[in-house]
């Protein structure tokens, strides 16, 4: 059921714990991998820096909303600096200024 229920779009069916813990989880992972977020804009969809970056903004604007508040409070300072990002070396600053 964790797993049927994972996506947003089947939110109105999640009823356990367990489906709102995976889709946190997933959704925190997915702020440790801006890279391969990335990757996957740019290399396999193929889109030019400025759309993957956006595409990185999108994805993570859609977890954010998605995660609950507590979870929030955890990667809300590296989701405010990932939305400042208008290129990929940006977005490596960004990150790189909360690994200090």
């Amino acid at each position: 059921k964790c797993i049927l229920n994972h996506s947003s779009k089947r939110k109105d069916y999640r009823t356990t714990e367990e489906e709102n813990v995976l889709v946190n989880a997933d959704a925190m992972a997915h702020f440790d991998c801006i890279e391969s977020i990335y990757s996957l804009a740019s290399n396999v969809m193929g889109l030019n820096e400025i759309d993957s970056v956006q595409f990185v903004k999108n994805k993570l604007t859609k977890d954010y909303i998605e995660i609950d508040e507590e979870v929030r409070k955890i990667v809300g300072e590296k989701y405010n600096m990932i939305m400042n990002a208008n290129s990929l070396s940006d977005l490596h600053l960004e990150l790189d200024s909360l690994t200090k």
